[in-house]
C-alpha cells in the first residue's frame, strides 16, 4: 500500500524543462562497459603478440613438430617462462629425432597416408597444448599479431628438417 506525503517533491537544480514530444521514439543510450581486466586497459604497444592456437596448429602441420615447438616456446618466452620454453623445445627436438630414427630404421617403406596422419596428430596435439598452456593469456590479451611470423617459422622448420633428414640419410647411405 502506498503512503501519501503532504510534502511536495523537491525539484532538482540544473534541470531545465525541455519540451517533450510524446510521439517521438525514446532514444536509448548504450551502457558503459567496464574493462574486463587491467591488461585490457594497457596500451597496445605493451601487449605481447602471442601466436594463436590455430597458428600453432597450422604451423605444426606444415612445418612439423619443430615449427610448433618454436611457436609454443616463443609464446612462453613472451610470457616470461624461459625455463618452460627451453624444456619444451628440447623435448620436442628429442621426440622429432626419435621419430626420424624410427622412420629410417623401418625395414619397409611407410605409406604417405601414415605420415599425413602423424602430421595431423601432431597439429592437433600442439593446438591442444597451446590451448592448455595459454588459455588465460589468450583470454586476457589481444591474440596473434604474428601470423606472418608463424608462416615464416613453419617454412624455416621445413627447410631445417629436410636438411637434417637429408644429411642423416646421406650419412647412413655412405656407411652402408
Amino acid at each position: 500500500m502506498a503512503t501519501v506525503s503532504s510534502q511536495p517533491r523537491p525539484k532538482t537544480p540544473n534541470r531545465t524543462a525541455a519540451p517533450v514530444n510524446p510521439y517521438q521514439a525514446p532514444v536509448a543510450t548504450p551502457p558503459t562497459r567496464k574493462a574486463a581486466s587491467p591488461v585490457a586497459t594497457r596500451p597496445a604497444t605493451n601487449v605481447p603478440a602471442l601466436h594463436s592456437e590455430r597458428a600453432i596448429g597450422v604451423s605444426t602441420f606444415l612445418g612439423g613438430a619443430i615449427a610448433g615447438a618454436i611457436l609454443v616456446a616463443r609464446n612462453q618466452m613472451l610470457l616470461g617462462r624461459k625455463t618452460q620454453a627451453i624444456t619444451f623445445l628440447l623435448a620436442t627436438m628429442v621426440w622429432q629425432a626419435i621419430l626420424i630414427a624410427v622412420s629410417l630404421a623401418l625395414p619397409f617403406e611407410v605409406p604417405g597416408g601414415v605420415w599425413m596422419g602423424v602430421s595431423v596428430a601432431h597439429a592437433l596435439l600442439f593446438q591442444q597444448i597451446a590451448k592448455h598452456l595459454f588459455a588465460q593469456p589468450y583470454a586476457q590479451i589481444a591474440e596473434g599479431r604474428g601470423q606472418w611470423a608463424s608462416w615464416g617459422i613453419a617454412a624455416a622448420a621445413v627447410v631445417v628438417t629436410m636438411i637434417g633428414v637429408g644429411s642423416i640419410a646421406v650419412a647412413l647411405a655412405m656407411c652402408l
